[in-house]
């Protein structure tokens, strides 16, 4: 996700043009992948005439998503960015707030669409599965880095169910937005458990 935005020449001025290009490179693939996509069917779509729609080249396309599944559902290759994964490791605050910036970081910005893609084309769905598990489990092994394994995968299990909840909400949210959504969401299941 976080790409390096330091230009060759050294001139900073140039990197956010170049970081402006790749954002409009990607969204390009994206769009062009969800056309395609939403006319044929996954199976009756290549990634050829992916790029010859989003006017690059296949070398282009797989700097950007590892398949065309990816590129339609707008999934980065890497689960995670490794930035805000190392953020979320030595972080001090509340593991579960947190964990929810970590969680809304990680989801693709357009979650509404993701949803619609999903719904109009299930064979997407297995994509996405994917995705999420490889996420679940590099997120899972960073908050075992902060706590011990059992509490990581109750933390792991209350994320996923309030990311749940945020996705099936309508309303689309900023990652700030979705952060807080999950983390008071966590919180709203709190008095459901009764006191020993």
């Amino acid at each position: 996700m976080s790409e390096s935005t330091q230009s060759h020449s050294g001139d900073s001025s140039e990197a956010p043009i170049r970081e402006r290009k790749k954002l409009q490179t990607r969204q390009a693939i994206h769009q062009a992948s969800i056309d395609l996509v939403a006319e044929r069917g996954l199976a009756g779509v290549t990634v050829e005439e992916i790029c010859a729609r989003a006017d690059i080249s296949p070398r282009t396309f797989f700097n950007y998503f590892p398949s065309k599944a990816a590129a339609t559902l707008g999934l980065h290759a890497q689960a995670v960015d490794s930035t805000a994964l190392e953020t979320f490791r030595t972080g001090k605050g509340q593991l579960m707030d947190d964990l929810a910036l970590l969680m809304a970081q990680t989801m693709p910005p357009d979650r509404l669409q993701l949803k619609n893609v999903v719904h109009d084309q299930p064979e997407l769905a297995r994509a996405l599965r994917a995705w999420l598990d490889e996420m679940r489990t590099v997120v899972l092994a960073a908050i075992a880095s902060r706590s011990d394994e059992e509490t990581a995968r109750l933390a792991m299990a209350l994320a996923i169910v309030s990311l749940g909840e945020a996705i099936h909400d309508s309303a689309q949210k900023s990652t700030e937005e979705l952060a807080a959504f999950i983390s008071a969401t966590v919180r709203k299941m709190k008095p459901l458990i009764p006191e020993d």
